[in-house]
């Protein structure tokens, strides 16, 4: 037997949908003021009555078109209703904010009793009275009857909630407080999208006196317009990005326009149709440094005081970039909660700082405003609670193109303060600590004073020998502390390509894993049979012969690829001498052969002959296969035909020289001085380490590695002391 039946829910589900759904009080008010907005209004009252007594009300008016009886009981009335997703634009030309048909049931959010009173552009007003706790009794819902009443009250058109019996919460200043920051953060401080929209807070009739100094129009918190450094600009749903650069520390420097499009193979974005999924974006992006000597620069800059006129310091100056830090999401020059809220970095920029803190920039550090696109023209779909966007694959695009936007400042910034000496410095360690250890200084005072205070020749040499026997010590901790570096540095390296072997280990493994079982069943058949195999069994000597041999096959590429990683697994370094670059180069090659077959990239050797350099082929190793997994990567998310690497080798009196050249898309010439300094790097969330560990390593042989300026790609020579042909 088949039956029809309905759903029919209870009374309490617009509860569900209303009060308990979203999140806070303020977010309730936020939902209701964006009503406002969708109705035409040129502003928005939120009024607060009688407080401390039981007649407390918050009203909240507007100047909208208000809604005629027929849009109050069919639409109004209905939750969930589809009414704003199929108009989607305001009678004036606002795009609509609200889609999801409950925000009207904020109001339950705020206070037991609301009332509803609204006026049409015909003067007619439609009155409802609603007692939300009447939805928590056991009924259904088609059977809560609610009154609805029509006047001619010769109002104008627009809109009042009368809401009563609210929470005591109100009656605390902290709250009122927190409502009004919630408000200026609501509004977007850069100017994205001009509308003539206002918000007013009045507190004439509160009867709490200390509530006054928060009355009057709400605005947007000040731009800061004393940042160290800025970006702004566009990215088109194409992907096109026009940004503009500016320095703000030495605004001499002219802004600099950027033009170029997102490489949405680099950062693995899905497009539809070529466009992004999440549709165009507006960004504006001010950073500021937070270390004493920038911050010094900063209250002078901007001319931070106090109420006495006297400067901020450091600590006061701080506090000020905290209430303003935070990468806000705007739409149509609204803000999105959560976003921008203390503690809420949802780039993860804080977590990508520890990583890296010379390149990256931390949460702390930014005022950032995002304007998204319309849930019509974008994916980027908001949750119903209010509290942020659904985290599908637009959202997590949109993280990816902003960040890499930021990566554009970072490396600007980096390059910048490296150029004026500011921040940390990267010397490298073997100069820094052969600089520590030197005792030249030391013995030359000590010489000069014991020359004119001590007359006996032989303590003079006593003391010269003792300084000298504790210099040979630390030599010998100096040696120690090199090894060190070294394996530290090889297990970085090992660490980066443990992928490669993974992926090209499982085929081989899972083969041997498949195999072995099954040959040693049949070979426990012929055991048993005392036979060893007649024609009519499922398998023949032959073919156990040919499972062994692949076996065999499978298995020596399980050693070919764990040979390549000897040189970086060691637990000691190995000691200099004369070693053959010629192997090191090929068991490269063959650690990234798959890489290099998957992406189309040729391997150009133009040597001939057998070339050897004296050092240590631990350290040299580690620079090629750094070298290898940077070329790869570029080449890999570069659209074009021809890719190659080529490695050129020759002798220059008593050095060897090896060039290291691709003809991807290269490295900038202004950064060409950075890309050797720990945590610089322009990958997608690159580490920085690579280019270092490769410049420690060489210089640790004696040896130098440059950049070298190249319009076809990067063009990386190495210079080591050359070993005798053997």
């Amino acid at each position: 037997m088949t039956k029809i039946v309905k759903f029919r829910p209870k009374a309490r589900i617009i509860n569900t949908l209303g009060a308990e759904i979203i999140k806070d009080s303020y977010a309730a008010i936020i939902e209701l003021v964006k009503n406002a907005y969708d109705a035409d209004a040129k502003y928005v009252i939120i009024k607060f009555v009688s407080l401390n007594t039981e007649n407390a009300k918050i009203i909240i008016a507007d100047d909208g078109h208000g809604m005629a009886y027929e849009v109050v009981t069919n639409i109004w009335m209905i939750p969930g209703t589809s009414d704003k997703v199929k108009r989607n634009i305001s009678p004036s030309g606002r795009i609509l904010l609200g889609a999801k048909g409950i925000g009207r049931l904020a109001a339950g959010r705020l206070g037991d009793i609301l009332t509803l009173e609204t006026t049409d552009i015909k003067n007619k007003t439609t009155i409802i009275k609603i007692n939300w706790t009447t939805f928590f009794e056991d009924k259904f819902l088609d059977e809560i009857a609610v009154n609805v009443e029509v006047e001619d009250k010769g109002k104008s058109p627009g809109t009042e909630l009368i809401i009563e019996r609210i929470s005591n919460d109100w009656m605390q200043k902290d709250t009122i407080k927190k409502l009004r920051t919630e408000l200026r953060k609501l509004l977007s401080p850069v100017i994205f999208k001009k509308e003539e929209f206002g918000i007013f807070l009045d507190f004439d009739e509160s009867l709490i006196e200390d509530f006054k100094e928060y009355h009057g129009d709400i605005e947007p918190f000040p731009i800061f317009e004393y940042y160290d450094y800025r970006l702004w600009g566009t990215i088109s749903e194409y992907g096109k990005m026009e940004l503009e650069y500016q320095n703000g520390i030495d605004r001499r420097i002219p802004v600099e326009t950027i033009k170029q499009t997102l490489d949405v193979k680099e950062l693995n974005v899905r497009l539809n149709a070529n466009k992004l999924l999440f549709g165009s974006i507006k960004i504006d992006i001010r950073v500021f440094d937070r270390d004493p000597e920038a911050m010094d620069e900063l209250i002078k800059r901007s001319e931070l005081k106090d109420g006495d006129g006297i400067y901020f310091g450091k600590n006061e100056a701080k506090r000020v970039l905290n209430d303003l830090s935070g990468i806000n999401l705007f739409r149509e020059g609204f803000r999105i909660r959560p976003y921008g809220d203390p503690g809420n970095d949802w780039l993860a920029l804080d977590k990508t700082r520890v990583q890296n803190p010379t390149m990256r920039i931390g949460s702390n550090q930014i005022a950032g405003y995002i304007q998204i696109d319309s849930e019509k023209n974008s994916d980027l779909k908001e949750k119903s609670s209010r509290e942020g966007l659904l985290e599908n694959n637009s959202f997590f695009d949109l993280i990816k193109v902003v960040k890499k936007c930021l990566s554009i400042l970072e490396e600007k910034r980096y390059n910048f303060r490296k150029k004026i000496g500011r921040g940390r410095t990267s010397p490298e360690i073997e100069k820094a600590i052969t600089e520590f250890l030197s005792i030249d200084k030391l013995q030359n005072d000590i010489n000069k004073y014991l020359t004119t205070t001590v007359k006996d020749e032989n303590i003079r040499n006593e003391v010269n020998n003792i300084i000298e026997k504790e210099f040979e010590e630390k030599t010998k901790d100096f040696v120690k502390i090199q090894d060190t570096l070294s394996v530290y540095e090889g297990q970085v390296t090992l660490g980066k390509i443990v992928g490669i072997i993974m992926h090209e280990g499982k085929k081989p493994i899972k083969y041997i894993h498949e195999q072995s079982p099954r040959i040693g069943n049949w070979l426990t058949f012929l055991r048993d049979k005392n036979i060893l195999a007649p024609d009519e069994a499922i398998f023949s000597t032959e073919e156990i012969l040919n499972r062994l041999s692949q076996l065999k096959f499978e298995s020596d590429i399980l050693i070919s690829l764990f040979n390549q990683l000897d040189p970086l697994a060691v637990r000691k370094r190995i000691v200099s001498k004369k070693n053959l670059m010629n192997g090191l180069i090929d068991n490269a090659i063959t650690l990234f052969n798959t890489e290099l077959k998957n992406n189309n990239i040729k391997v150009i050797k133009n040597y001939f002959d057998k070339y050897y350099f004296y050092g240590s082929d631990y350290d040299i190793y580690k620079t090629i296969t750094n070298l290898f997994d940077n070329s790869i990567y570029w080449l890999s998310v570069t659209e074009k035909n021809n890719k190659s690497i080529t490695i050129n080798m020759f002798y220059d009196e008593g050095f060897l020289i090896l060039d290291f050249v691709d003809n991807g898309p290269g490295i900038k010439n202004e950064f060409i001085g950075s890309v050797f300094e720990p945590g610089f790097s322009t990958k997608y969330r690159g580490t920085g380490l690579g280019l270092s560990i490769a410049g420690e390593s060489i210089s640790r042989n004696n040896g130098t590695i440059k950049l070298l300026e190249n319009n076809n790609g990067v063009y990386f020579r190495i210079t080591l002391i050359k070993g005798e042909n053997i």
